[in-house]
């Protein structure tokens, strides 16, 4: 896989979301996602800009919100023109937080959870506003995923 940085991203990325979500060493996380971000800086993949947001997610789960700001914006530069947020304004973000908001009033929790996935590669650093926090609970906790929802 060291031939491949893509593919040891992918697997690192596997391994610091077991250490954080399931092993709650958060420790151990950050010095993953550290290693990814640090060595794989101008590997251009979507997998980088994951790392960044779940490196800056960790950071908000310790409450250190300024530190978790900075890494989200350090996010949206990662991972090339296939992360997508090139391009992307605030007035799409608000189109895609509506329809999310209404495909959620309307029972369609996989679809409501993509397009917040979708959100989350477009723009890393909106992940702590309020409506974006309460769309993706709510979604976890009617999908069944009450671990992420209790993290959200």
């Amino acid at each position: 896989f060291a031939k491949t940085p893509a593919l040891a991203v992918r697997i690192l990325l596997a391994t610091a979301d077991v250490q954080q979500t399931y092993l709650k060493d958060l420790l151990a996380a950050s010095a993953i996602y550290k290693t990814i971000l640090e060595e794989n800086s101008r590997v251009e993949h979507p997998n980088l800009r994951i790392a960044g947001v779940r490196y800056g997610d960790l950071f908000a789960e310790l409450g250190n919100l300024e530190k978790a700001s900075e890494t989200y914006r350090l996010a949206a530069t990662l991972g090339g023109d296939k992360a997508g947020g090139k391009d992307a304004d605030p007035a799409a973000r608000g189109a895609i937080l509506r329809i999310a908001e209404q495909k959620l009033k309307g029972g369609e929790y996989l679809q409501t959870r993509q397009l917040l996935q979708r959100l989350e590669l477009e723009f890393p650093g909106r992940r702590l506003d309020g409506l974006y926090c309460f769309l993706r609970a709510e979604t976890d906790r009617l999908s069944g995923r009450y671990d992420d929802a209790l993290r959200h």
